[in-house]
């Protein structure tokens, strides 16, 4: 879910060396035991990139002074075959990292905020402010293929958009982090975020200063029914935004949230970016800390929940950017 990245801290920076090829799933780095497993066993931390701030080969481009807005990496995707897809605008590229192999670039628009990988392998980029367009790209090379005008497709507002999302085979665009509107069908448009089971349609929000509620709706119900799912969980930090809102195949609902507690200063004391899913029966199915973003730089998409469950989480600091993917 889009919502304003946290705010500048006064933490020590870390090295980020360039990455190398991603490593395969079976042989990453040691496994980091996630905070908090409620159920499942331990969870296991791959690095699937650790890119310092730059314009070359194995950097993020970043604009961080100047007359424009402040920006990093706008968003990440994961396709069906695993490989982490991350959109470089600022470099005018898409970054594709796949197991066991070094990572590729294909050309992408500079002015793409939000990502998505179809079903077919196809990259999907939204420019919701400049051209206001959705683009399909060629996976190899980058050449536009497609071109969906959102204007044509009856968005008024495209300003307002907050993803790009997948749904029955077809691309959506969610508005204002409420309703989804179809781009490539005439179907109606529907009141919050398809679950991957097709049950549900969920929203969420934040319960200041310390707690999230997420609401699912079954599909085909009324909107004057009551809520089927009714989720709520207390951090122990305040509840700075809710990063994302998701679902797996398995029925779990996943919802993550950035967490700042201020200090006298008003800086942040503390930080942390916490992952929680529950059951399709309402029980907390795990707890992970992810690593949590720094600076003030725009980024639009920066967490996924794969058809799996995986967590695949892009997370920002003083000299660059980590990749990192949770699994059971």
């Amino acid at each position: 879910m889009n919502r304003p990245a946290a705010p500048t801290g006064a933490e020590a920076p870390h090295a980020l060396p360039v990455a190398g090829p991603m490593p395969a799933r079976g042989s990453a780095v040691a496994p980091v035991v996630a905070t908090n497993p409620v159920q499942g066993g331990a969870w296991r931390r791959f690095e699937v990139a650790r890119l310092p701030w730059g314009s070359g080969p194995g950097q993020a481009g970043r604009v961080a002074e100047g007359d424009q807005n402040l920006e990093g990496p706008m968003a990440i995707d994961v396709s069906a075959d695993g490989s982490v897809w991350l959109l470089d605008q600022v470099n005018r590229r898409i970054l594709v990292f796949a197991d066991g192999q070094a990572p590729r670039a294909i050309a992408a628009p500079r002015t793409a905020q939000d990502l998505v990988v179809d079903g077919a392998g196809q990259p999907w980029t939204l420019d919701r402010l400049v051209d206001r367009q959705v683009r399909q790209l060629d996976a190899q090379t980058g050449q536009v293929a497609q071109t969906l005008d959102l204007a044509a497709a009856g968005v008024a507002e495209p300003g307002l958009s907050t993803a790009l999302w997948l749904h029955q085979g077809h691309l959506w665009l969610e508005l204002e982090n409420t309703h989804l509107v179809p781009l490539q069908s005439k179907s109606a448009a529907i009141k919050g975020r398809p679950s991957r089971d097709g049950h549900w349609l969920l929203s969420a929000l934040r319960v200041p200063p310390d707690k999230v509620a997420v609401a699912g709706v079954q599909v085909g119900q009324t909107e004057s029914g009551a809520p089927g799912v009714a989720l709520q969980h207390q951090f122990d930090l305040p509840v700075w935004a809710i990063a994302d809102l998701d679902s797996d195949a398995g029925g779990r609902v996943w919802l993550t949230a950035d967490l700042v507690r201020f200090g006298p200063d008003d800086r942040p004391a503390d930080r942390k970016r916490m992952a929680i899913a529950w059951t399709p029966q309402g029980k907390v199915a795990a707890q992970v800390a992810l690593c949590a973003p720094e600076g003030a730089e725009e980024q639009f998409r920066t967490v996924r929940i794969t058809t799996a469950g995986e967590i695949v989480n892009l997370c920002r600091g003083p000299l660059g950017i980590v990749v990192e993917r949770w699994a059971p």
